[in-house]
């Protein structure tokens, strides 16, 4: 599919987008054909794609000048184009924006927590991953995202918390990441720690004693 130069950019047609991902050097760019709406980042993988003419002087989406026209969505398909392509920075602007329309939003909150964590400011990642989990308690991608990063960071406090937070969504996705961390607990020779997660476990499925 060859696309004019000048047009290359956001085209959304019958209900569905066509991105446009620049390749590390000059070339040719990807056109992915993604449903219109996405829930964060890292649902922009495995598309259909196609080879498009690309120049040096193509234009890629961006999120530096937000606008009163822009909705939620807007900026979310802005801010995924950009984190897709490495541009953490104009992606944070527009998730941010994103925030001021839909501050309950949970993928926006998800979102900001992504960018953050790789542009390594952490400690903003967790406290935007906290409002999420304000929002939705249980939400275990929030929960578990979250714990990547206190891990990285060693915020073993945190991190037990976090578990136990897990383990309470009752959510069977979860059960091996508890056990891994039990595991780890275990080897580490943190007897106090493996005996709190039994017991919370213990009280969350007094069944399967």
């Amino acid at each position: 599919m060859v696309i004019n130069k000048s047009l290359l950019s956001l085209f959304i047609f019958a209900g569905c987008t066509v991105i446009f991902l620049c390749t590390p050097s000059i070339g040719t760019v990807n056109a992915e054909i993604q449903p219109f709406i996405f829930d964060d980042p890292s649902q922009m993988n495995s598309p259909v794609t196609e080879s498009v003419e690309y120049t040096e002087n193509s234009s890629f989406i961006s999120s530096d000048t937000q606008s009163d026209n822009l909705t939620a969505t807007d900026y979310m398909i802005q801010g995924n184009l950009n984190f897709k392509a490495g541009n953490f920075e104009s992606a944070l602007i527009a998730y941010d924006a994103l925030l001021e329309i839909e501050p309950v939003s949970v993928d926006g909150w998800y979102s900001k927590g992504l960018t953050l964590r790789s542009l390594n400011r952490k400690e903003e990642a967790i406290e935007a991953y906290n409002k999420g989990i304000e929002i939705e308690p249980n939400n275990v991608q929030l929960l578990i995202e979250k714990l990547h990063v206190l891990e990285e960071m060693n915020q073993e406090t945190e991190i037990i918390q976090t578990i136990v937070s897990l383990i309470a969504t009752k959510n069977p996705e979860t059960i091996p990441i508890i056990y891994e961390k039990i595991d780890e607990f275990t080897y580490l020779g943190k007897t106090d720690v493996v005996l709190q997660m039994y017991d919370t476990l213990s009280d969350v499925y007094p069944d399967d004693n």
